[in-house]
Protein backbone atom coordinates (compact mmCIF):
# COMPACT_ATOMS: atom_id res chain seq x y z
CA UNK A 1 0.00 0.00 0.00
CA UNK A 2 2.47 2.43 1.15
CA UNK A 3 4.58 1.72 -2.08
CA UNK A 4 1.74 2.38 -4.39
CA UNK A 5 1.25 5.31 -2.33
CA UNK A 6 4.70 6.63 -3.20
CA UNK A 7 4.24 5.58 -6.85
CA UNK A 8 1.66 8.10 -7.43
CA UNK A 9 3.77 11.20 -6.64
CA UNK A 10 6.70 9.97 -9.58
CA UNK A 11 6.81 13.03 -11.53
CA UNK A 12 5.31 11.97 -15.20
CA UNK A 13 5.28 15.49 -16.57
CA UNK A 14 5.72 19.21 -16.27
CA UNK A 15 4.56 22.71 -16.72
CA UNK A 16 8.08 23.50 -16.44
CA UNK A 17 7.59 25.36 -20.36
CA UNK A 18 4.60 27.55 -19.59
CA UNK A 19 7.09 29.06 -17.01
CA UNK A 20 10.05 29.57 -19.38
CA UNK A 21 7.87 30.57 -21.76
CA UNK A 22 5.75 33.06 -19.81
CA UNK A 23 8.67 34.61 -17.67
CA UNK A 24 10.56 36.83 -20.12
CA UNK A 25 7.00 38.36 -21.03
CA UNK A 26 6.29 39.69 -17.72
CA UNK A 27 9.75 41.04 -17.55
CA UNK A 28 8.67 44.63 -17.67
CA UNK A 29 11.07 47.41 -19.82
CA UNK A 30 14.99 47.64 -18.29
CA UNK A 31 14.88 44.41 -16.33
CA UNK A 32 16.94 41.55 -17.22
CA UNK A 33 17.32 38.27 -15.66
CA UNK A 34 20.68 37.21 -13.92
CA UNK A 35 19.74 33.44 -12.69
CA UNK A 36 16.46 31.22 -12.89
CA UNK A 37 16.22 28.84 -10.67
CA UNK A 38 13.55 26.18 -11.13
CA UNK A 39 13.26 23.18 -8.63
CA UNK A 40 10.69 20.81 -6.31
CA UNK A 41 10.43 20.52 -2.60
CA UNK A 42 8.99 18.13 -0.70
CA UNK A 43 5.60 19.51 1.14
CA UNK A 44 2.35 18.12 1.94
CA UNK A 45 -0.97 17.64 0.04
CA UNK A 46 -4.29 19.66 1.36
CA UNK A 47 -5.87 16.24 1.19
CA UNK A 48 -7.37 14.38 4.29
CA UNK A 49 -4.87 13.26 5.60
CA UNK A 50 -1.99 14.95 4.55
CA UNK A 51 0.39 13.11 2.19
CA UNK A 52 4.01 13.78 0.80
CA UNK A 53 3.42 15.48 -2.47
CA UNK A 54 6.69 17.80 -4.59
CA UNK A 55 6.21 21.13 -5.23
CA UNK A 56 7.37 23.25 -7.97
CA UNK A 57 9.91 26.51 -6.83
CA UNK A 58 11.28 28.88 -8.74
CA UNK A 59 13.33 31.95 -8.20
CA UNK A 60 14.14 34.67 -10.12
CA UNK A 61 17.06 37.13 -9.80
CA UNK A 62 18.03 40.12 -11.66
CA UNK A 63 18.05 43.66 -12.00
CA UNK A 64 16.19 46.75 -13.11
CA UNK A 65 17.92 50.14 -15.01
CA UNK A 66 16.05 53.30 -15.04
CA UNK A 67 17.54 56.21 -15.26
CA UNK A 68 15.14 57.45 -12.48
CA UNK A 69 16.10 55.41 -9.47
CA UNK A 70 12.89 55.39 -7.97
CA UNK A 71 11.35 53.91 -10.75
CA UNK A 72 13.53 51.19 -10.58
CA UNK A 73 11.95 49.89 -7.32
CA UNK A 74 8.76 50.50 -8.93
CA UNK A 75 9.71 48.38 -12.14
CA UNK A 76 10.52 45.67 -9.38
CA UNK A 77 7.45 46.00 -7.46
CA UNK A 78 4.82 46.09 -10.88
CA UNK A 79 7.01 42.96 -11.74
CA UNK A 80 5.63 41.18 -8.40
CA UNK A 81 2.46 42.23 -9.17
CA UNK A 82 2.11 40.61 -12.42
CA UNK A 83 3.37 37.49 -11.63
CA UNK A 84 0.89 37.32 -8.42
CA UNK A 85 -2.19 38.56 -10.59
CA UNK A 86 -1.13 35.84 -13.74
CA UNK A 87 -3.68 32.99 -12.45
CA UNK A 88 -1.54 30.34 -13.68
CA UNK A 89 1.31 31.42 -11.49
CA UNK A 90 -0.80 32.51 -8.59
CA UNK A 91 -3.05 29.06 -8.72
CA UNK A 92 0.17 26.75 -9.11
CA UNK A 93 1.98 28.89 -6.28
CA UNK A 94 1.46 29.74 -2.25
CA UNK A 95 3.21 32.45 -2.27
CA UNK A 96 5.07 34.92 -4.50
CA UNK A 97 7.42 36.76 -2.60
CA UNK A 98 9.95 39.88 -3.29
CA UNK A 99 13.08 38.38 -1.13
CA UNK A 100 15.71 41.21 -1.59
CA UNK A 101 15.60 44.29 -3.33
CA UNK A 102 18.54 46.74 -2.96
CA UNK A 103 20.65 49.40 -5.00
CA UNK A 104 23.88 48.33 -6.64
CA UNK A 105 26.34 49.76 -8.77
CA UNK A 106 27.17 47.85 -11.85
CA UNK A 107 29.66 49.59 -14.10
CA UNK A 108 29.03 53.11 -13.13
CA UNK A 109 25.39 53.17 -13.08
CA UNK A 110 22.57 52.58 -10.65
CA UNK A 111 20.58 49.49 -10.92
CA UNK A 112 18.19 47.66 -8.77
CA UNK A 113 18.85 43.96 -7.54
CA UNK A 114 15.84 41.95 -7.23
CA UNK A 115 15.17 38.18 -5.99
CA UNK A 116 11.68 36.84 -6.41
CA UNK A 117 10.50 33.42 -4.76
CA UNK A 118 7.72 31.73 -6.21
CA UNK A 119 6.52 28.31 -4.06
Amino acid sequence: ESKLTSYKDIRLKSNIAYYLAKIPRFLVEGAWLKNLEISYYDALSKDTPPRPVSRLSVILEGFVYRVNINEQFRKVNALVSLLKNDKKFSKEFDSIDLVVVRQESMDNFAVTYFKIACK
